[in-house]
């Protein structure tokens, strides 16, 4: 991905902002509550993988003429398991900001018996047809999280925003005839599709026993989420060039395949601090 592009300058600021050393400026007066300890701690560095189960995908237009035009009888890709990670900085005890990305892979793989008789769009004879559908998505995001660091067990609060990049395959096997008007096997779609990507998530932390004050923090996440992935292309302008007689024209358009929904994420939260020397204001 191109840093010339306004999503990769976004994350290139991000990762920068991560990565910059955090330090505390104490005043003078506060060096009385130094007495033990010649150091302060960072909130840190929050590093969060999981995997998540969506449920929702949506693409009502591209359903209704894939059943209506090619006979299909499948409504819905199936459901993705993806995996995802996050890594936030705290700003400070409470909040965090960050980048987080995952990978989701939906499919939609079928066999029917195409019959005209049946269809709302008779273009062709009776043929078997073996439907293949790959969608990939890879959404890259900066996120904010209200995520309280010094508590063992914690709800949180967060959204994300930014880009992804998609990948849809779409392979037609279909079994050869010599009836006038019949069909021919073929990739109907092959290509990477660019797109927006949102997400509003709310979750618990479960964290091990141990001190919450310490380098090294670790614990479960169980959280709930609504992600926006429009993905959208013209999916059907090949498919349209497929039948030997014309097509409806809105085969040519632009259809938009949801690849959000609601998910159920699980994973492992880890918390990593370091301590540094305070400097003190005169």
């Amino acid at each position: 991905m191109s840093l010339t592009t306004p999503h990769g300058c976004c994350i290139a600021l991000v990762v920068v902002y991560l990565s910059l050393p955090f330090s505390e400026t104490l005043p003078a007066q506060s060096l009385q509550t130094l007495q033990q300890t010649d150091f302060v701690q960072d909130a840190g560095l929050r590093i969060e993988p999981g995997l998540s189960y969506t449920w929702g995908t949506s693409a009502l237009d591209f359903f209704k003429d894939y059943a209506d035009v090619l006979g299909g009888t499948r409504r819905d890709f199936d459901t993705p398991i993806s995996g995802t990670i996050r890594v936030s900085r705290y700003l400070d005890r409470a909040h965090s900001l960050g980048i987080q990305t995952g990978f989701t892979r939906s499919t939609l793989r079928e066999n029917y018996n195409y019959d005209p008789v049946k269809v709302a769009i008779p273009l062709a004879p009776a043929q078997n047809i073996t439907q293949n559908i790959s969608v990939e998505s890879i959404p890259i995001m900066v996120c904010y999280d209200y995520y309280p660091a010094d508590r063992q067990f914690t709800t949180y609060l967060g959204m994300a925003a930014g880009l992804g990049v998609s990948r849809l395959q779409w392979y037609e096997d279909i079994t050869s005839s010599i009836k006038l008007g019949s069909r021919v096997r073929g990739l109907r779609f092959d290509d990477w599709v660019y797109h927006l990507a949102a997400e509003m998530r709310t979750g618990i932390s479960l964290g091990f026993d141990g001190s919450t004050k310490s380098a090294l923090r670790s614990g479960i996440r169980l959280e709930v989420s609504y992600r926006f992935v429009p993905v959208t292309a013209q999916f059907m302008q090949d498919v349209a060039r497929s039948f030997a007689v014309a097509p409806p024209e809105r085969l040519a358009q632009r259809y938009t395949i949801d690849l959000g929904g609601i998910g159920v994420h699980v994973g492992i939260m880890i918390v990593l601090r370091h301590t540094k020397k305070p400097r003190f204001a005169p």
